[in-house]
């Protein structure tokens, strides 16, 4: 699924065109994709702290520590944007009772604001994934046996 940001650099629907329906799917959505990156964000702490990733040489200590410091720093970013999506959420209501359009512009960038938000954090987290996927491979390749 491409992002709202994606979409805005192809030149097709911007927020500002869609729906009140469409707006609070996407806020689903994103709280939806945020919840089950938190999931693999514990998988990924829970793998980092494991003992088959015992650090057995000072290089791969390293690793291990900045792979340990980036997924808490996105563990605690989740809770925080999915608090966001849910004030999102609620707000949405009000854009069904305003009248003016300065009301549901404002709605608007603050939802292509959170999404902006949202994509960076995922994209964060898939990075990183990749990085200690790859360590990971190491691993197993060294560890392998014949």
């Amino acid at each position: 699924m491409e992002t709202l940001l994606e979409l805005s650099k192809k030149g097709i629907e911007q927020p500002l065109n869609k729906t009140v329906n469409q707006l609070h799917q996407e806020t689903i959505l994103q709280g939806s994709q945020l919840k089950f990156t938190l999931f693999e964000l514990n998988f990924t702490t829970n793998l980092i702290d494991s003992y088959a990733f015992e650090p057995k040489t000072a290089n791969s200590f390293l690793l291990l520590q900045e792979f340990k410091l980036q997924t808490e720093k996105l563990s605690s970013e989740n809770p925080k944007l999915l608090q966001e999506v849910q004030k999102h959420e609620n707000a949405l209501g009000g854009v069904y009772e305003c009248s003016n359009s300065s009301c549901d512009s404002t709605y608007y960038q603050s939802h292509t604001e959170l999404q902006t938000a949202i994509d960076k954090h995922i994209q964060d987290f898939e990075s990183l994934k990749m990085e200690i996927f790859k360590y990971c491979e190491n691993i197993l390749r060294y560890n392998k046996r014949p």
